[in-house]
């Protein structure tokens, strides 16, 4: 390891792991990065590159996406100059579209809210849409165009971070799972994984939360309560995509005109039919 700084531990080597990886090495700190498996992840080769408009208001989450959007750019230069990889990065631009009364008004409140923070979009009527892109329904009424919304390749992202990070110091460790973090303290942390036990400073858990993975867990646990919860959990998710509420790299994928849901929306309706199923 090349960095002087903090002993860190990074588990999952997807999009978020990798970058992870990359920024603390550029920063200075010894990185590990261990993963369970010998490549990509599953989340980040289903991803369709789509790097939207920022929604969230305010709060920590919605700042951290505002902020992440505004560096892709940058982060694709820098990537090319240091590994010699395009990322595939371009700003293509986005369009949320209005077919009823209602859509109309979730279009107004999302052009007020997006002035509101300083975002750069116009609102368009159905002869501008129809031009733009003549695949569009007819039956379009209006919509907002989002000049800011961008795009990538997941997969040449992720192998352009994962050089980067090596390139900076990172040690990759493929293969190797997380088994239990046996101690935890300040500056002080051990973990048991598949291969060894390790010693870190800073412990980062960048391996998602896939229910199937929880049910395991349950099964090394005997935890009948976590198995239960996470194959209710992954009903849910699936019931609630079924019946037509879905956010909208998925409705994309339906029809242009199909209706969506923004992340906090698509949340709150996971949230919703979840704590049914679980009463």
């Amino acid at each position: 390891m090349n960095g002087s700084g903090a002993r860190v531990l990074v588990v999952g080597a997807g999009i978020i792991g990798r970058a992870l990886a990359y920024y603390l090495s550029k920063a200075g700190a010894n990185v590990v990065l261990i993963d369970a498996g010998a490549g990509i992840s599953c989340a980040s080769r289903a991803s369709l590159g789509v790097l939207t408009h920022y929604s969230g208001g305010f709060s920590g989450y919605g700042l951290f996406i505002k902020d992440s959007l505004a560096m892709h750019e940058s982060l694709s230069y820098e990537l090319l100059e240091a590994t010699g990889m395009d990322v595939g990065w371009s700003r293509l631009g986005g369009i949320d579209l209005a077919f009823d009364e209602d859509d109309e008004e979730k279009i107004r409140s999302l052009y007020e809210e997006g002035c509101g923070y300083g975002i750069a979009l116009e609102r368009l009527d159905s002869e501008q849409i129809c031009k733009l892109d003549v695949s569009v329904s007819r039956n379009v009424r209006s919509g907002l165009f989002f000049f800011d919304d961008q795009r990538v390749d997941p997969m040449k992202l992720g192998r352009a971070l994962l050089k980067a990070a090596i390139e900076a110091g990172t040690v990759v460790h493929w293969g190797e799972r997380l088994l239990e973090v046996e101690h935890c303290a300040f500056h002080d942390i051990s973990i048991k994984t598949s291969r060894a036990r390790r010693h870190a400073d800073i412990l980062i858990l960048a391996s998602g939360a896939w229910t199937r993975g929880l049910a395991h867990r349950g099964k090394l646990d005997n935890n009948d309560e976590l198995i239960k919860f996470s194959k209710s959990l992954e009903e849910v998710c699936i019931n609630t995509v079924e019946s037509g509420l879905m956010t909208k790299d998925l409705a994309v994928l339906i029809d242009k005109s199909t209706k969506y849901l923004t992340t906090n929306q698509f949340l709150e309706a996971i949230d919703s039919n979840l704590k049914k199923k679980l009463n």
